[in-house]
């Protein structure tokens, strides 16, 4: 049929064919608008073969003029298969791919070229309810320890996300919270060193987001 893609899967015994249709491909493929999005991921999966070679696939997989997949939505490395399937990519280039460009509001790495799209779905796909229900948290832990997607979301339980805040607020906010210090005294309470100290002191740590505190 015109417009669908089999590929088969890993699990052959069971002799299933992963389909995809052209209208599952509009799902798929976004343009920066959806940058906007909360939690989201946008991936321009690029092959070193095709770079290499500089051929229709050299800039990454495109659809209609969108280069870039919404890992979000995408059910892991079987479709991102059966995407590239659909766009015609040669074996030698799905051998070799890598993240050629992201957008993403909670992924971040200096890393992308080292990065594998096909592990990267499946861990998208895996930990999808996760990402979704605090993406500024893990963007935070991301940030403040370099970790990459896989250990910042084992360590979600470990931190305490503050957004929009910077260390002297979250200094005054706990300092109110514990109930410590008298309204006499708070004027002189010096809450820029006391959050400078808790930074110092690895207490804390100061992202572009908030303040990322562990439990």
């Amino acid at each position: 049929m015109e417009n669908l893609v089999t590929v088969k899967t890993e699990n052959l015994n069971l002799g299933l064919m992963k389909k995809i249709t052209a209208e599952r491909m509009a799902e798929l493929f976004h343009t920066g608008e959806a940058e906007k999005q909360e939690g989201h991921l946008l991936v321009c999966v690029g092959s070193w073969a095709a770079y290499n070679a500089g051929g229709r696939h050299s800039l990454g997989a495109c659809y209609k003029g969108d280069f870039f997949i919404d890992f979000m939505a995408l059910n892991g490395s079987e479709e991102l298969d059966a995407v590239l399937n659909y766009l015609g990519w040669s074996e030698q280039e799905k051998e070799e791919l890598f993240v050629q460009d992201y957008m993403s509001d909670f992924f971040h790495t200096e890393n992308a070229d080292y990065e594998n799209p096909r592990a990267l779905a499946d861990l998208v796909a895996e930990n999808r309810d996760a990402i979704q229900q605090d993406p500024e948290k893990l963007a935070a832990i991301m940030e403040a320890t370099g970790e990459g997607l896989e250990d910042a979301l084992d360590e979600m339980d470990n931190y305490i996300f503050y957004p929009g805040t910077d260390a002297e607020g979250y200094a005054e906010e706990m300092a109110e919270e514990s109930g410590d210090v008298p309204e006499w005294l708070a004027y002189y309470v010096d809450y820029e060193k006391m959050g400078r100290d808790m930074v110092l002191n690895g207490d804390i740590d100061e992202v572009g987001g908030g303040v990322l505190a562990r439990c």
